[in-house]
């Protein structure tokens, strides 16, 4: 069978009820990520982890001892399969489908109607990676290479740049692409293309003659977050003298 052609996307799961079947370690990663996700979580499984237990017992997730029902479906927005038993990955997946509801059943791609990515967070920036389940393997690598390149200062400078997007929207001003990405940190040509002034009038700080821009970069995001001292991301990733990606 062709590896189907996946759709990447973000989904809102904010109070949405997701089924995950299941209570081994797999069962485990794939709750704290729906918890991430601010979900509402019913769990089913004769079994679980001490982990999920400490959940369960903090009433963080539902938890319904037994084995798998089709009932378990009911009201469900999602459905996750973490269990190494084949015939009921296959229940489970046919049971969600005749109710329209999207399933994923961990390395089970004919019982999947969706793959999960390697996922890495820095805050509100979110990278996610994929093979298309060819090969987890390379999956874990890009996770790591990814790690190395999106270090701490990506999720306040994400937080900040979104609270700048949001003053300029209010204000009914636009600002052109360029100073968007710019206002990230990308210098663009080598030794610092000038950014076109900002349709506010207030021009975001220009590069230095090295090109990095960081200097100036750095007193402009001071500016705007006062004594928080917001921390700016490296602008490479950290790798390994002679390493290659992927």
């Amino acid at each position: 069978m062709a590896q189907p052609d996946y759709y990447p996307i973000f989904l809102d799961l904010t109070g949405r009820r997701c089924v995950v079947v299941g209570g081994g370690a797999v069962a485990e990663g794939k709750v704290r990520g729906l918890l991430a996700a601010n979900a509402t979580i019913a769990l089913v499984a004769p079994q679980l982890t001490p982990a999920l237990r400490d959940l369960v017992a903090s009433e963080q997730i539902r938890h319904r001892e037994g084995e798998y029902d089709a009932s378990d479906l009911e009201d469900a927005d999602l459905c996750l399969v973490a269990t190494d038993d084949g015939a009921i990955n296959a229940r489970v997946a046919a049971d969600a489908r005749t109710r329209r509801i999207l399933v994923n059943a961990a390395d089970d791609p004919a019982n999947c109607d969706f793959i999960l990515p390697a996922v890495v967070r820095s805050g509100s920036v979110v990278v996610a990676a994929s093979t298309g389940g060819a090969s987890p393997a390379l999956a874990r690598r890009l996770r790591e290479d990814l790690t190395a390149f999106l270090d701490e200062g990506y999720g306040p400078l994400g937080d900040l740049l979104g609270a700048v997007r949001n003053e300029v929207r209010a204000a009914g001003l636009r600002v052109a692409g360029g100073d968007a990405r710019y206002a990230g940190g990308r210098s663009g040509a080598a030794g610092g293309a000038k950014p076109p002034a900002a349709r506010t009038g207030r021009r975001f700080p220009q590069p230095d003659q090295r090109g990095s821009g960081r200097p100036d970069r750095d007193r402009w995001l001071r500016a705007r977050c006062g004594s928080r001292g917001c921390r700016t991301p490296r602008l490479r990733p950290r790798g390994r003298a002679g390493a290659t990606g992927p």
